[in-house]
């Protein structure tokens, strides 16, 4: 049997510790849908307010104190929601869930002109949406390619 010196076989210690330290890390790092995964039940019959409307390489286009617009889950698959300030409009839909994917149908809204506001661009953006996730009270809405972002805050429970 072939003696190792002190040095390699410390440089052999050091491959095998350094090969299973990145082994360890490999298997026990999550994945972004296992970080993000939520329980949508969590977030029904809130009141959830839009912060922002985000597109990958711009800046987040911010809602102005003037112009709130709002959205709620209820627990029959039903949204609600509704603008106010710089727009008075209501829409509404059906939504399903399925894991972090979601989607909406039968979408419909008031038609005011509603200028200077972000409610027909967020409005548009709805029919586009297919996942979501949720972290520290704010909830995010994607679209299937997530260059486009939907970013809302909870305000306060929904009757």
């Amino acid at each position: 049997m072939k003696s190792l010196s002190t040095k390699n076989l410390i440089r052999k210690i050091f491959q095998h510790s350094l090969s299973a330290i990145i082994l360890l890390l490999m298997f026990s790092c999550s994945s972004e849908d296992e970080i993000t995964r939520v329980d949508f039940s969590t977030l029904i019959n809130l009141n959830w307010q839009l912060q922002s409307v985000t597109e990958s390489g711009k800046a987040p286009v911010q809602t102005t104190p003037g112009d709130s617009i709002f959205i709620v889950f209820r627990n029959n698959g039903r949204l609600e929601g509704h603008a106010q300030g710089l727009c008075g409009n209501y829409y509404g839909g059906i939504f399903s869930v399925s894991g972090n994917e979601i989607s909406f149908d039968s979408l419909n809204s008031t038609e005011a002109a509603c200028e200077g506001s972000l409610y027909w661009d967020y409005y548009s953006l709805l029919f586009q949406i297919n996942s979501f996730s949720s972290a520290n009270n704010e909830l995010y809405l994607y679209t299937a390619d997530k260059r486009k972002k939907i970013t809302y805050v909870k305000t306060m429970v929904s009757k």
